[in-house]
């Protein structure tokens, strides 16, 4: 239903379950990239990745082979699956790479940039223009707030630079994905998330073990000596919090709440993310982290759009 949020729907418990899962995906976003440097501790990057990958592709084909929900049913699917894979591999090894150079906080705070480079890439790739005069100045404040952080040595610290490329690097890979699937619109649009899901592991996770594999032929131990719970737990925790739950409750608002209202995630789960890494692993903020930090979230804010005006004009109630 359009329009404002009828107050029986309230008491019907749709608002109050719209309320939670956002609340999940703000947490889970948050938490995600101090989960990945924790389960680095004691196994490489890439065995890290590639068992979480492997899997949570193991439950999707649980979850599906449940709900008898077929894989293939859509002409064309494959090339969904395999556009999206894209976001997993190579993209996810790159993060993983980056968490071993820099901070939690500054893997969120990249990888909250997405939209962007969502935006500059659908220039390349399908040929449209999505940039205002307001989102171009938000471009430039989102650079700028990356140079004010790169220049804090004390945050970033030795080999910080190419954990900084590597993930741009993969928020691009990533912010690729997206646009690729927009070209694939009318077999997407027939796809349910989990098939989505399910799919795009199908299609990483053999490169994922063949990359590992590699690793592991040229000497990159597969994991340390020792194994740490934490580790495992962090593996675990992204397996099904990170992988399966997240993008299922993600799509789950997609289709509840305002675009407007969702982008709000973006904003919030750097900022969270932050805090979490300086109060859980004694990660340091700095004052020039800080500004930084500022200025990539105002910039996200401009470039969708968001502001208190809009929210309260925002008009798409929540659906049953």
């Amino acid at each position: 239903m359009k329009g404002k949020i009828d107050i029986n729907r309230l008491y019907s418990g749709v608002w109050v379950k719209v309320v939670a899962v956002y609340i999940s995906v703000v947490l889970l976003w948050s938490t995600t990239p101090l989960a990945i440097k924790w389960s680095n501790e004691s196994f490489s990057f890439i065995a890290a990745v590639s068992l979480r990958m492997f899997m949570a592709c193991a439950l999707a084909l649980l979850l599906l082979a449940l709900l008898q929900r077929p894989l293939f049913s859509v002409k064309g699917a494959w090339k969904v699956y395999a556009v999206a894979s894209l976001g997993l591999f190579p993209a996810m090894p790159l993060v993983y790479w980056a968490a071993q150079y820099i901070s939690s906080g500054m893997l969120a705070l990249i990888f909250a940039m997405t939209p962007i480079a969502t935006g500059v890439l659908s220039i390349f790739i399908l040929r449209e223009n999505p940039f205002t005069v307001v989102k171009l100045l938000a471009l430039l404040l989102a650079i700028a707030g990356l140079v004010v952080i790169f220049g804090d040595q004390v945050v970033l610290g030795s080999n910080a630079g190419l954990g900084v490329l590597a993930a741009l690097g993969a928020c691009s890979i990533m912010g690729g994905s997206s646009v690729l699937l927009k070209s694939l619109a009318q077999q997407s649009q027939q796809i349910g998330s989990l098939q989505q899901t399910t799919g795009a592991l199908l299609f990483a996770v053999p490169a994922l073990f063949l990359t590992w594999g590699l690793a592991w032929y040229f000497g990159d131990d597969p994991w340390l000596q020792q194994v740490s719970d934490k580790s495992l737990w962090a593996i675990a925790y992204l397996t099904l919090f990170g992988s399966l739950l997240g993008f299922t409750f993600y799509y789950y608002l997609l289709r509840n709440i305002s675009p407007i209202s969702l982008s709000l995630v973006t904003l919030i789960t750097p900022v969270l993310a932050l805090y979490l890494g300086h109060w859980l692993d004694s990660e340091i903020i700095s004052a020039r982290l800080l500004w930084g930090a500022a200025m990539i979230v105002v910039a996200l804010g401009f470039y969708q759009g968001v502001s208190p005006l809009k929210l309260l004009r925002s008009h798409k109630g929540v659906t049953r």
